[in-house]
């Protein structure tokens, strides 16, 4: 039940065969499982559009994209999400009544803000409340964002400074204990899950924190479905013994009406 592939593999099959409401069910429960699979929201709204749900599916093409960028080519290009337009509607509805405006860079992300006379806004405070509303989104190829502030129509700007957008973030645990169970219960999920261990420090050093997350969250996932299939591996001989003796088990004697003797009883 919260093997989470198993869901999104069973889902590409109904979808292939032409069972969207099924497909949809199975893509519903491995998000319900995992919701940070950006593959998996990605073809659950190709199953929405084949639904004529349009709004969904572009809902969930939005959350894969900005979860992974890569995914991008794979969305419809008559439908494919704005990435960009989705992070600057996120910022600008948390900043009104400040105008938003962004542009990416390589990896730094600049955000324009512009205020009207007597809009106050707090520079200080502003860059950690745009970074906790980054931070979830995890995005691969930002690791920088620049904040330059205007008011109204002046041209030169009143604030413009750089910031590291994963700064202070801890390193995400490597879950080695979990890692080296999981080679216990189930080797060649066991192998995997190590070498997702080995590459989280080294992300987290590079400053590719994103990466670094997942690596530490496929440590655990793929140590839950280490121990979750030795666990139904261990089970199978259980459940043919029981089956084998109810198989075996003799059945009760027959019995039969007996006539009644009714001289007998007269």
């Amino acid at each position: 039940p919260n093997y989470t592939d198993a869901h999104y593999q069973l889902g590409l099959v109904q979808r292939e065969v032409g069972d969207n409401a099924a497909a949809l069910a199975s893509f519903n429960q491995a998000l319900e499982i995992n919701p940070n699979l950006a593959v998996v929201y990605l073809e659950r709204g190709h199953v929405k559009q084949h639904m004529g749900d349009m709004d969904g599916a572009m809902a969930d093409w939005q959350l894969a994209t900005l979860n992974d960028a890569s995914l991008s080519e794979r969305v419809p290009k008559i439908a494919k999400p704005d990435r960009l337009a989705a992070v600057k509607d996120l910022l600008q509805e948390a900043l009104q009544p400040i105008e938003v405006s962004i542009k990416q860079q390589g990896k730094t992300l600049k955000i324009s803000l512009k205020r009207q006379v007597g809009n106050g806004i707090s520079y200080f405070s502003l860059p950690t409340q745009i970074r906790d509303l980054l931070l979830p989104l995890e995005l691969s190829d930002i690791t920088k964002f620049t904040l330059i502030g205007y008011v109204g129509d002046v041209r030169s700007p009143e604030w413009e400074q750089s910031y590291d957008l994963y700064k202070d973030q801890p390193c995400p645990p490597s879950h080695w204990p979990t890692a080296l169970a999981a080679i216990v219960t189930f080797p060649p999920v066991g192998v995997t899950a190590l070498l997702y261990a080995s590459q989280v420090k080294r992300f987290y050093q590079q400053g590719q924190y994103p990466d670094a997350l997942r690596a530490s969250r496929a440590v655990r996932r793929l140590s839950l479905v280490g121990t979750g299939t030795m666990c139904l591996l261990a089970s199978l001989p259980l459940g043919y013994t029981a089956i084998q003796a109810i198989q075996n088990e003799p059945a009760p004697p027959v019995r039969t009406a007996r006539a009644i003797d009714y001289d007998f009883i007269q």
